[in-house]
């Protein structure tokens, strides 16, 4: 079952697995960071909460956790290596299957296998879908990650135009950082002067003046960054549709990058004050200051 405050693609979304209590300890690898097995195990509304989700929906152990038509005692929470699988609810199979009502159908909308490394995953699907193909609804097996990516296709899209959107602001940022520099640079004319009648060639001022913008702009950068990752980490937010999230995630190669093209583009910035700074005429400059 998902749960979202949205029909599309969502920043809250609520998935709920249903397993057999079990096989959740087979085939799901994250650990309890709060809670037992034996409680998830012994009662049928219990579940098993991600990390994620209960840090954004202030969830403890102990408590009882009501979303739609469900309403599930959390028996534990638990941390994964993979830090979309954080945003899952794990519960028993009939409960979610069924809920209150004891005598319903007990439909389901996914079935996840789990196949041998020696298994001819092609052979499998085929299989499934025959023994589904005259059931009530047929059935559509894939691999795991050709279901994510048609999943994901709405998601991609917004991902991509995320992608620009930030290179966008980020052109935007170095723009003003150019024009506050220029802005600067006028204000000191009777300094460059100065500079250039004490014996500052126009390639020294322009190195100065280069180098000014690149401190600024890494400097501020950096905070920002180091913003932008803390509140990356502290949100645990995912974005999702259908069943299928995927966690924002920082990483040392992302952080390495946006140094790298944070201190290019304090120095692109920096090109056009500094020239202006190098060019200032110095009997100009001082009659005006």
């Amino acid at each position: 079952q998902v749960f979202t405050n949205n029909c599309r693609a969502s920043l809250d979304v609520v998935v709920f697995y249903g397993m057999p209590p079990e096989k959740v300890h087979e085939v799901r690898d994250f650990t309890l960071a709060s809670g037992s097995w034996d409680t998830f195990s012994s009662q049928q509304d219990a579940a098993l909460i991600g990390s994620a989700v209960a840090r954004r929906r202030e969830i403890s152990t102990g408590d009882t956790f009501s979303i739609g038509e469900y309403s599930v005692r959390v028996a534990g929470i638990y941390d994964s290596e993979n830090q979309a699988e954080e945003n899952y609810i794990y519960t028993h199979l009939d409960y979610l299957q069924r809920g209150d009502d004891a005598s319903s159908d007990g439909l389901v909308t996914q079935f996840e296998i789990v196949l041998r490394e020696s298994a001819d995953a092609a052979m499998v699907q085929e299989q499934v879908d025959t023994l589904f193909a005259v059931g009530q609804v047929e059935t559509d097996t894939r691999m795991k990650g050709a279901f994510q990516q048609k999943s994901l296709g709405d998601l991609m899209q917004m991902i991509r135009m995320s992608g620009y959107l930030g290179y966008g602001c980020v052109g935007l940022l170095l723009v003003l950082l150019m024009t506050t520099t220029l802005m600067s640079v006028q204000d000191r004319i009777k300094e460059h002067a100065v500079m250039k009648t004490l014996g500052y060639s126009r390639s020294n001022v322009f190195s100065i003046v280069l180098l000014e913008t690149a401190i600024i702009g890494i400097i501020g950068g950096a905070i920002g960054i180091a913003a932008a990752v803390m509140a990356i980490i502290s949100s645990g937010l995912a974005i999702g549709a259908e069943a299928v999230t995927i966690a924002f995630t920082p990483s040392l190669d992302l952080v390495l990058t946006g140094g790298v093209l944070l201190a290019l583009g304090s120095m692109v910035a920096g090109i056009i004050p500094a020239w202006v700074a190098s060019r200032t005429s110095i009997i100009g400059a001082l009659h005006a200051g």
